[in-house]
Formats: structure tokens, C-alpha cells, sequence
């Protein structure tokens, strides 16, 4: 569930994180904008359209670079059980992913933003099936990524879900 989440932030050029035992939760970024990232004890500079998920009790030290910081984010915690989910899936904790369609993930970031303020009956839930979908479609593009055939099909959904921004 979620504990802290927010979209489309822009940060002064002064941002830094610094939380050398993470933020006591697991932490999704949504990067739009160049960010200078310590992992593993090395700087590394990360571009826009960048995934990064944090896992709970790690280390968080990330920082504006050469702009502006600018993301959409979200602090979670799992379900008892469920602490194998992102293994499962395949994505890496601490690990920048490229992300080929950042405007249909910030999209359902600002659903779940919508959700978690509003706090309806139902909100808990449709923002779970939120997060499922978001690291699902994650995991979807990672893996075709790597699979040509499929990732021309992939670039008619991404063109289909822009022209619906117009």
C-alpha cells in the first residue's frame, strides 16, 4: 500500500536526498530530468525517462544534476508475503531502468495520486491494482526490450497512448 506518494514534482537545483538508512519504506522514482545517484558507493548520473525503485532499509542518496529535479514518486510498503514480488517480476532494486513510455507511467502515478487524496471506500484497492499494473507493464517492457519482433508492436501502443495526450 501506499504511504507517501506525489506527481510531476519539480525540485530547485539544491535538491538532495540523503537517508543513509533509506526512508523506512520501499521508494518507486519516476525520473524526468538528469539526477546524480550514489549506489554502491559510486556516483552515477542518471537520465531522463529513468525508473528506479529503492528497496525498504537501503541507503537513499540522489541529488539534482546539471537542471532542475523532476519526478513522480511513491513510498510503499508490501503485504506480509509479498517481499519476493519485484524477484518474481524481474526487476532489480537499486538499478536504473530506461523507460520507453514515461508519459503512460506518470499517467498512472497521477491515477494513484488521485486516488490516495481522494480516499474513497474503494481507493486501497484500485491503487493496489494500480501498482500491479505499473510493475507489470514495467517488467512487460523490460522484456521487450529484449525481444525485437515484440518491440515493434510495443511502439504502436506507445504512439497509440500519446496521440491520446493530444
Amino acid at each position: 500500500y501506499i504511504t507517501y506518494i506525489g506527481h510531476n514534482h519539480i525540485h530547485d537545483m539544491d535538491f538532495e536526498i540523503n537517508r543513509p538508512n533509506g526512508s523506512g519504506d520501499y521508494l518507486a522514482l519516476l525520473i524526468k530530468s538528469h539526477g546524480l545517484f550514489f549506489i554502491d558507493g559510486k556516483e552515477v548520473v542518471v537520465t531522463p525517462n529513468t525508473f528506479f525503485l529503492y528497496k525498504k532499509g537501503t541507503p537513499q542518496y540522489y541529488k539534482a544534476y546539471k537542471e532542475p529535479f523532476s519526478n513522480d514518486w511513491f513510498h510503499f510498503e508490501l503485504e506480509e508475503g509479498e517481499e519476493d514480488y519485484f524477484d518474481k517480476l524481474g526487476l532489480a532494486y537499486e538499478k536504473p531502468i530506461k523507460v520507453d513510455n514515461i508519459t503512460y507511467f506518470s499517467m498512472l502515478i497521477k491515477q494513484m495520486t488521485g486516488e490516495k487524496y481522494t480516499a474513497t471506500k474503494v481507493s486501497k484497492c484500485v491503487i493496489e491494482h494500480y501498482m500491479h499494473i505499473f510493475f507489470l507493464k514495467l517488467t512487460e517492457m523490460d522484456e521487450l526490450k529484449q525481444d525485437v519482433n515484440k518491440d515493434i508492436n510495443y511502439d504502436k501502443v506507445i504512439i497509440m497512448t500519446d496521440a491520446d495526450d493530444d
